[in-house]
């Protein structure tokens, strides 16, 4: 119940104007696969809080690299369910391109920040 209030803080503090999240709906729909492709996003590259855009096979491959094996199929079914919720964006029609979401990014690495020690994912 501390990490619920602590993200409503959060979301509160820093994201008022994403009226699509939710801290209950994350805290109920994200896992450590879907906290490891939001890192993809938000705090990766060469330096810190570099972002990428990618699309389906890129992430498969990334995550590989990373140790976690999905096929494409599965993390495109990933990257739409964190479309559905809002967290990322995605635009292109063949291949479809994932984003990052510029008006999230504060909210999402405190997000990251909050549950990566909790699920064992390390931080850059």
């Amino acid at each position: 119940m501390a990490e619920l209030s602590a993200l409503g803080m959060v979301v509160n503090n820093d994201v008022r104007t994403e009226s699509l999240v939710k801290p209950e709906i994350l805290l109920d729909q994200l896992d450590k696969t879907d906290f490891r492709i939001l890192r993809k996003f938000y705090l990766s590259g060469p330096k810190p809080y570099d972002t990428s855009m990618y699309v389906q096979v890129l992430m498969q491959q990334e995550l590989a690299q990373d140790g976690l094996s999905l096929t494409v199929r599965a993390v495109g079914l990933r990257l739409g369910k964190l479309v559905k919720i809002g967290l990322i964006k995605e635009g292109g029609l063949s291949p479809k391109i994932y984003s990052q979401k510029e008006e999230l990014k504060v909210f999402i690495r405190k997000l990251i920040g909050m549950y990566s020690s909790s699920l064992g994912i390390e931080l850059i």
